[in-house]
């Protein structure tokens, strides 16, 4: 009958620090997930910024006005003379 008391003792101590080894990877593997979440929402913040930076870029880029200037100073066109245009049926 003792044998039986302090095998099922061992028993239940061995279980009960598997429980709790158990416990702590859990743990570990949350605050590890949890760290690589935020890393993640950094870079989502620093993409979304820099998209932001990009369509304003592309915004000015595409300005109509600037276009205009670029055309006339670096590609020397001027704009069209009346008769320079031929409208296609």
């Amino acid at each position: 009958m003792r044998v039986w008391l302090v095998r099922r003792v061992l028993f239940l101590g061995a279980l009960l620090i598997v429980i709790c080894l158990l416990q702590v990877c859990v743990g570990l593997q949350i605050d590890h997930l949890g760290y690589d979440l935020s890393l993640a929402r950094q870079m989502e913040l620093r993409l979304e910024h820099e998209q932001r930076e990009l369509e304003v870029e592309l915004a000015t880029l595409r300005d109509p006005h600037r276009i205009a200037e670029v055309a006339r100073r670096q590609l020397g066109l001027s704009e069209a003379r009346k008769g320079q245009i031929v409208y296609l049926p």
